[in-house]
C-alpha cells in the first residue's frame, strides 16, 4: 500500500487542535490516514486495506478497553475494519475519529 498516494478520497477534514488532516481514502484503499497539516507528512492509517471486513464472532464491547482511534470494529486478532467505502472520518470534541 502506497504512503504517499491516495485511491479515490471521499473527504478531507481539517482538525485545528492537532494541526492533522485526516483522510478518508475509503473508495480505493478502505482506509483513513492522517497526515501533517504543514508537511504533509503521513503520520498514521488504520482500516481493512486488501482485506473483506469479518463480522463473524466479534469481542463484545468493552468500553474500558475501547480502541484509542474510535475504529468502529475489531476481528478477533484486535486489527481495525472497515466496511467498504469509509466516506468521511470526523474528528469530534470527545478525542475519537468516526469512519462512517
Amino acid at each position: 500500500m502506497s504512503t504517499t498516494r491516495y485511491s479515490q478520497v471521499a473527504k478531507v477534514r481539517y482538525d485545528a487542535s492537532s494541526n492533522e488532516v485526516y483522510i478518508a481514502d475509503g473508495y480505493g484503499n478502505r482506509r483513513v490516514a492522517v497526515v501533517d497539516a504543514d508537511t504533509g507528512e503521513l503520520k498514521r492509517f488504520w482500516g481493512a486495506y486488501g482485506n473483506e471486513p469479518n463480522d463473524d464472532e466479534l469481542p463484545r464491547y468493552d468500553l474500558a478497553n475501547a480502541p484509542a482511534h474510535g475504529t468502529v470494529s475489531t476481528d478477533m486478532s484486535g486489527d481495525p475494519q472497515f466496511r467498504q467505502p469509509v466516506h468521511c472520518a470526523d474528528p469530534t470534541n470527545d478525542g475519537l475519529v468516526y469512519p462512517v
